[in-house]
């Protein structure tokens, strides 16, 4: 059984998991990267300080996961290998799909403790 939280980082996010819900957030690293590069345009300086500020950064209930799957995603010879984890959740009466591209350990280790936390739901 799996120790919570289950943090795995990417290059540019963070996602956390723990027994009640999955969380997604950009990288600090990231984040003041994207402010070096704009800010000697003061128009997409603003932009990007806007986005930020009003980025959604999915806070996702265990309980509102419905499926979780991975895809495979093809990979031109020495490029790094990708998974796309795919977890569709209930979002206001309706459904979200929130896709993340992870190495291939990492997608099949997530996707397996979502399905482990989801499945007495069912």
């Amino acid at each position: 059984m799996s120790e919570y939280p289950i943090k795995i980082e990417t290059e540019h996010e963070v996602i956390e998991l723990t027994k009640d819900h999955l969380r997604v957030h950009i990288k600090q690293e990231a984040i003041e990267g994207l402010k070096e590069i704009t800010k000697n345009n003061e128009m997409l300086h603003t932009a990007v300080l806007t986005l930020l500020r009003w980025a959604h950064y999915p806070l996702i209930s265990i309980s509102d996961i419905i499926d979780v799957s991975l895809e495979v995603i093809p990979t031109p010879p020495g490029r790094r290998e990708l998974m796309k984890l795919i977890i569709k959740a209930r979002y206001h009466g309706g459904e979200r799909t929130h896709e993340f591209y992870l190495n291939p350990m990492d997608a099949q280790k997530l996707a397996a403790d979502v399905k482990r936390l989801i499945t007495p739901q069912f």
